[in-house]
């Protein structure tokens, strides 16, 4: 941690990706196969950066939702409901008119909901983002916000 450099661009996640770079690199090195792989095996071309970048983004939506799941429990039925509507459009990957139907609602109103349920997850999302960018304008938490959705698609 001797090098750990609080005020660094990239703060303490730029430190963990130089240090897990680093340590996968000197793996790498003594881990050299002697038999390649069958060329039946499907190449994976992420590299370090990207999989590390995919994986902050992961863990970051997994605790902008546990915080919108908090909040949701503090507002009350609705707001829950709108976390499971959250749940079966993105996990199940249900399309509304669906989720409307098993829910017997008005599809128009599921919709209004839907977008609701997203506004409060980008709200929850934008404050897990100012935790960890203590300094970030309005706009670069916005930003970031795109970039980590974008990440995960």
């Amino acid at each position: 941690m001797d090098k750990l450099e609080i005020d660094r661009p990239g703060g303490f996640r730029a430190f963990l990706l130089g240090a897990a770079r680093n340590i996968a690199r000197r793996h790498e090195v003594r881990r050299r196969p002697n038999n390649p792989l069958p060329d039946e095996v499907l190449a994976d071309d992420t590299g370090p950066a990207e999989a590390f970048d995919r994986a902050w983004a992961r863990a970051l939506l997994r605790e902008a939702a546990a915080a919108q799941q908090t909040s949701a429990e503090g507002a009350g039925p609705a707001a829950v409901r709108r976390i499971q509507l959250l749940r079966l459009r993105f996990h199940e990957g249900l399309p509304i008119r669906d989720i409307a139907r098993l829910w017997g609602e008005d599809a128009a109103k599921l919709h209004r909901e839907y977008a609701t349920a997203r506004d409060e997850f980008r709200t929850a999302l934008r404050v897990v983002i100012a935790f960890h960018h203590p300094g970030a304008t309005v706009e670069d938490r916005d930003r970031l916000a795109v970039e980590l959705l974008a990440l995960v698609r």
